[in-house]
């Protein structure tokens, strides 16, 4: 076989074996949490909110503080957290939860 045809079909391969992993479900979910992660810092003084924030010993204070900031913020925070949310929620279920095709059986 001629070696440029296969090192061109090898980098075609190779380029839709990156593409494949940049799409995947578990890449996107990542995707989303870095993006919301990014917003939500660029938009709040994460600094002032931890300066503010009771004692994490402090449970029901910590909770009172984090629902009444989740709150009293602005719209497009609150979108930004509940996407963070549920990627955390999504990886966090895919890491426990196994593959259905463990499941499944072959036929003979």
């Amino acid at each position: 076989m001629n070696p440029q045809l296969t090192k061109k079909i090898m980098r075609r391969i190779y380029v839709m074996y990156v593409l494949r992993r940049a799409t995947s479900a578990r890449a996107v979910k990542l995707y989303v949490l870095l993006l919301s992660t990014a917003s939500v810092a660029s938009l709040v003084s994460v600094s002032n909110v931890l300066a503010n924030m009771p004692s994490l010993l402090d449970i029901r204070a910590t909770l009172a503080f984090t629902i009444s900031a989740f709150l009293h913020t602005g719209a497009l925070v609150q979108l930004f957290v509940a996407a963070f949310l549920a990627a955390i929620v999504a990886l966090g279920a895919e890491a426990f939860i196994k593959d259905r095709s463990d499941y499944v059986r072959m036929r003979v």
